[in-house]
């Protein structure tokens, strides 16, 4: 990502990208594996189109307008004569991507980040239900990133400088980190982009909304110009104008000692209910750890995916067969919830798959045939 968004501004080219928290990724790789980033086309493996793959008998072959030689819309056309393969090769080792187009967001004349936050702990239902249907109808333009107060500041500083006692740290620490920081409990944020006048009645019709549904929030907006140099970004607001860093590395470091992590990452409706569910079950079992709770969901409009922070000393055995032992539990709390990870560390690849069971496996027995 660091490599594409150089390119990019060395040619002057009127495009962005869009960057997931750490830089130095793969862009094919990242939207192979359904990553996502901050930004317009956040959700990367939309953005993916005219695969070229070695299959597993060595032979080369291109997926979509690709399968024909000479076609010009190779790179802009995803379908093609008969099925549409390309999902094959999307977390899976069904063949070996070498070359991929990813789509690109035009410079917007005006980049706007907003942030919404809400002061209670119970006020989640209501911020995501508010905001969704801004995302789906348009007027909020990234995927939209909720977090909780200690999310965001794991983000700027180990946990050692708020609280350095045993146990999940207490809500009325959490309320003071809150406060010092201008954050709530909960936090939206999103970018929106476009012609100037644009971006403002934009931002006009969120802060209508927010009024009449969503009284307590506070809306805090920056905006840049779409030229901005990225020295002159504010570093929150790096994703959603399409620079990479790797400025949340510092999340791994939360805990102390060799900075490790894993996320454990549920899918889920982009329903304020389904996530409270959701926060509820995993914030009690990461509390039950001693560990404190710090993650919140991304928001693609109408689904969900729930992101809770484990993060380990990696130097320190105890601490590894902790989160293992926790991991474990969480999906097994999802699953009698009927809820699923998306994605997780290969150790957990087999117990993930348990999780989907509709049909006596239908779906591993299908792609077994495939691999095989």
């Amino acid at each position: 990502f660091f490599q594409l968004a150089d390119e990019l501004r060395a040619t002057g080219a009127p495009f962005i990208p869009s960057v997931p928290d750490l830089g130095y990724g793969s862009p094919i790789g990242n939207a192979l594996e359904r990553g996502f980033g901050y930004s317009a086309h956040g959700e990367h493996s939309k953005y993916l189109c005219g695969l070229e793959v070695v299959l597993p008998d060595g032979s080369l072959m291109r997926t979509g307008m690709g399968a024909d030689a000479d076609s010009p819309a190779r790179f802009v056309y995803k379908g093609g004569f008969g099925p549409d393969v390309s999902g094959l090769f999307q977390q899976s080792n069904l063949g070996v991507v070498t070359q991929a187009a990813v789509w690109l967001y035009p410079k917007p004349e005006t980049f706007a980040t907003c942030l919404i936050s809400v002061p209670g702990a119970e006020e989640l239902t209501e911020l995501v239900d508010t905001v969704r249907p801004l995302h789906i109808d348009g007027t909020i333009d990234s995927v939209v990133i909720v977090g909780n107060t200690l999310a965001i500041v794991s983000g700027i500083m180990p946990r050692a400088a708020i609280f350095d006692g045993e146990g999940p740290i207490p809500v009325p620490v959490i309320n003071g980190v809150a406060e010092k920081f201008g954050l709530g409990f909960w936090n939206a944020k999103f970018g929106i982009y476009g012609d100037d006048n644009i971006v403002k009645a934009k931002i006009a019709r969120i802060e209508r909304v927010l009024k009449a549904q969503l009284p307590q929030a506070t809306l805090k907006t920056a905006f840049y110009p779409g030229d901005v140099s990225p020295e002159d970004v504010h570093p929150g607001d790096r994703g959603q104008l399409a620079i990479p860093s790797g400025d949340l590395i510092q999340m791994a470091a939360w805990r102390g000692g060799s900075p490790a992590h894993t996320d454990f990452s549920v899918v889920s409706t982009a329903e304020g209910a389904q996530a409270q569910k959701l926060v509820d079950l995993i914030k009690s079992r990461i509390n039950s750890y001693g560990l404190d709770h710090v993650g919140g969901l991304t928001l693609f409009g109408r689904h969900a995916i729930m992101l809770s922070l484990i993060a380990f000393d990696a130097t320190n055995e105890i601490e590894h067969n902790l989160v293992k032992n926790l991991f474990g539990e969480l999906i097994d709390d999802a699953n009698v919830a009927g809820f699923a990870p998306y994605r997780a560390h290969p150790a957990f690849m087999d117990k993930i798959a348990d999780a989907y069971d509709f049909n006596d496996y239908a779906h591993r027995k299908f792609v077994d045939v495939l691999k095989d």
